[in-house]
């Protein structure tokens, strides 16, 4: 199982996203950085877990090519560097329970899924955070059930967060991996989009529990 995580300028998160993904309760995966030619130590602070824990490596993003944006390369170049038979990506801003992979790779066996991917619990500091985030969650929450994700083929009913995409390799590829969305601004929807109509079964859930 491969964690993929593309990270710019992401200093001030990537030791707490590192120490949470390091505690998983889960036997066998990899954690893979991308640094993204950050101008912070983001590189220095990976660099450093890579010394120290064998399934933690760095990667050097490559310049990036036209037609391309700066995500959807960075995560073209994770999948390209993963060794294993399922893929995560996420985001270095993200905090994470212990047993994460584990539930995720619990219902994808379960289930026999392709995709799946999870909105995770939203923390607010800011009084801003405090009056927004509530109401984007109810938006997401009250305009689509996540059940329809799986249960409804349409892509129509397609949904999914950037924070949290699962994949298995084979589903991956079958869409076309990111260079099927290279161009896509709001890649996560355009990718659940591609796995529906690729008649691949996923669920979008809540990331808690």
């Amino acid at each position: 199982m491969s964690l993929l995580i593309p990270a710019r300028d992401e200093a001030h998160n990537i030791d707490r996203c590192l120490t949470d993904l390091i505690g998983q309760d889960y036997p066998d995966y990899e954690i893979i950085v991308l640094d993204d030619h950050s101008k912070d130590n983001t590189a220095d602070i990976v660099r450093g877990y890579a010394n120290q824990y064998h399934h933690v490596k760095l990667l050097a993003g490559k310049s990036l090519p036209s037609g391309w944006t700066g995500k959807n390369w960075a995560c073209q170049q994770l999948s390209e560097a993963a060794g294993g038979g399922f893929f995560i990506f996420t985001d270095a801003d993200n905090r994470y329970a212990t047993n994460a992979i584990k539930n995720t790779m619990g219902w994808m066996q379960k289930l026999n899924l392709g995709f799946l991917s999870a909105f995770p619990q939203q923390f607010t500091g800011t009084l801003m955070e405090k009056l927004v985030i509530p109401v984007i969650d109810i938006f997401v929450y009250g305009t689509l059930p996540l059940w329809m994700t799986y249960y409804l083929r349409s892509p129509l009913f397609a949904a999914a967060n950037g924070q949290w995409l699962a994949f298995t390799r084979e589903a991956y590829h079958r869409i076309g991996g990111h260079q099927g969305v290279r161009n896509q601004v709001v890649e996560d929807v355009e990718i659940s989009r591609l796995v529906k109509r690729s008649g691949i079964k996923m669920l979008t859930t809540a990331g808690t529990g």
